[in-house]
């Protein structure tokens, strides 16, 4: 298993000679192919498998290593190791996923005005699970839902960007007999 016989040695006559003959098999040994699955990630030509032929019984000696944004390469399953396999043998990367993976949360805060302050928060994550914006409600301030984005998933290349929009209850009043809008704390003229 493993070689293709490729005759005898000494070659076998055409007649039978007037002695005794003794004859050793010659053999060549086969290559397989190890095939490495960057399973995610890639190989630094920007491939995601590669394939390597080895020979039948040979150290598996493969050093390449892929990656992938936000993981941490781990190795391979199952560890390479001898060509022992006259089918080949397949390899995949396992990886680890990082817990400093950058996301963005930006909170817009209503102005008496109208118009909005942001601010703009920094934060770590693990990459490929979901974060969620945390925000706190003062009293005459609302969360407006319809703006905002509260969750999602934590890419690797660190764009998650969640979104806050914390709008100041609006009021209706009526001044000498007109109704009019304005949002809390904002300075109303005196009629």
């Amino acid at each position: 298993e493993g070689y293709t016989f490729i005759g005898w040695s000494p070659e076998i006559p055409d007649a039978m000679p007037e002695n005794d003959l003794a004859f050793k098999a010659k053999w060549d040994v086969n290559s397989y192919n190890a095939v490495f699955n960057a399973n995610g990630g890639e190989f630094s030509d920007g491939s995601t498998i590669q394939t390597f032929p080895y020979e039948y019984n040979s150290e598996i000696d493969f050093e390449r290593k892929p990656e992938r944004p936000g993981y941490k390469f781990m190795g391979w399953n199952p560890e390479p190791g001898i060509m022992d396999s006259v089918d080949g043998k397949n390899f995949t990367a396992t990886w680890e996923a990082l817990t400093d993976t950058k996301y963005t949360v930006e909170t817009y805060v209503m102005n008496a005005d109208g118009s909005y302050s942001i601010l703009t928060e920094e934060l770590e994550g693990t990459t490929d699970t979901a974060a969620n914006a945390e925000y706190a409600l003062e009293e005459g301030f609302v969360l407006n839902e319809e703006s905002s984005i509260l969750s999602g998933n934590i890419e690797a290349d660190g764009s998650l960007v969640l979104k806050v929009y914390i709008d100041r209850v609006k009021y209706n009043i009526t001044l000498n007999g007109e109704e009019i809008s304005v949002l809390f704390g904002e300075e109303i003229a005196e009629p």
